[in-house]
């Protein structure tokens, strides 16, 4: 499912908002399967998430693991430890990072 989904195509899908539940279910999704696959796609998913109605507000309810979770998943997909893989900037990676509050 995450190889199918392209950002703007996630960012309709939550054009409501996100949910906890849901958010949670992405992270392990990308630490089990996406981020070793396709760091670059694993990036997209998470920006997108990013942009969606209260991804902020969400990452402040998630349970200490879950936030964990995403802060470990962020910085393994920091560009500088991706070396030629990278499809984003540090100023995006810091864009996500900064809007998730980790």
């Amino acid at each position: 499912l995450l190889s199918m989904l392209a950002g703007e195509e996630l960012g309709r899908l939550l054009g409501a908002g996100l949910e906890e539940e849901e958010l949670v279910l992405f992270l392990r999704a990308l630490e089990a399967h996406g981020l070793a696959a396709n760091p670059a796609h694993a990036f997209h998913i998470l920006h997108a998430l990013s942009n969606a109605p209260r991804a902020g507000i969400v990452c402040a309810m998630l349970e200490r693991r879950d936030r964990a979770r995403l802060e470990t998943l962020l910085l393994k997909l920091h560009p500088a430890k991706l070396d030629d893989a990278a499809s984003h900037s540090v100023e995006q990676w810091a864009g996500v990072r900064k809007t998730f509050g980790v």
